[in-house]
């Protein structure tokens, strides 16, 4: 039955989807759900209507996920942190650059210059001047 309808149903998926591999990934789970519900197959001798509305409704059940997971990544709360949490970063970032300005010299430059400036040659260029004097 697969075999039979399988070219049919991916390409009504690929209506409702406009991906082939999706279509396919539909289609499949059509089969699953139409094997665990075989009971109620009325026409056992056309099914193509049936497996049709179980892949019909799995490609709509798709769209819906898809287009609630595009909504919510465009929403404000999923994207920016809260402002309790904003505060606490800066107070930590402002104590955490204020220890490192007080550090002697000669390991403040090099962390400034490997961790905040991302300047990793002229860290290396700094130690092999050093191992010379």
């Amino acid at each position: 039955m697969c075999d039979l309808y399988e070219q049919r149903l991916i390409r009504l998926a690929y209506t409702y989807v406009r991906d082939w591999a999706t279509s396919e990934d539909r289609v499949q789970d059509a089969f699953i759900r139409a094997y665990n519900h075989m009971h109620q197959l009325k026409d056992d001798e056309n099914p193509f209507p049936w497996l049709a509305s179980i892949v019909i409704n799995e490609s709509k059940m798709d769209r819906r996920r898809n287009w609630r997971d595009v909504l919510l990544s465009f929403l404000p709360e999923r994207i920016r942190e809260s402002t309790e949490d904003e505060y606490i970063q800066s107070f930590s970032n402002e104590k955490l650059h204020d220890h490192v300005l007080s550090l002697p010299e000669t390991v403040r430059t090099p962390i400034i210059l490997y961790y905040f400036e991302e300047l990793f040659n002229r860290l290396r260029w700094l130690s092999r001047r050093d191992q010379v004097q």
